[in-house]
């Protein structure tokens, strides 16, 4: 199953014993996958839950660079130099 970078950091702070700030789609949408349970007293872990916050608890985020877009003379990004990537 591939989680998502949102996935991976509700299910840490999950782990941590913290509440996450998670949308109630996202919510939804990790108690399909069955790692979560939400119940009346807030967001619990399932045992698939843990297993996949253990796994990916060491494992770094990879980091899109963006290019460099050049600045106008307001100091905003140029709106017309942004490039669509159709592939």
């Amino acid at each position: 199953m591939q989680l998502s970078t949102a996935d991976i950091d509700v299910l840490r702070t999950l782990l941590k014993g913290d509440t996450p700030h998670a949308s109630s789609s996202h919510r939804l949408r990790l108690e399909m996958k069955g790692l979560i349970r939400d119940t009346a007293g807030g967001l619990v872990l399932t045992e698939t839950g843990k297993v996949a916050a253990y796994s990916t608890a060491n494992v770094e985020h990879e980091k899109s660079e963006e290019p460099v877009r050049r600045l106008d003379a307001a100091g905003r990004k140029r709106m017309l130099d942004r490039r669509i990537d159709f592939s």
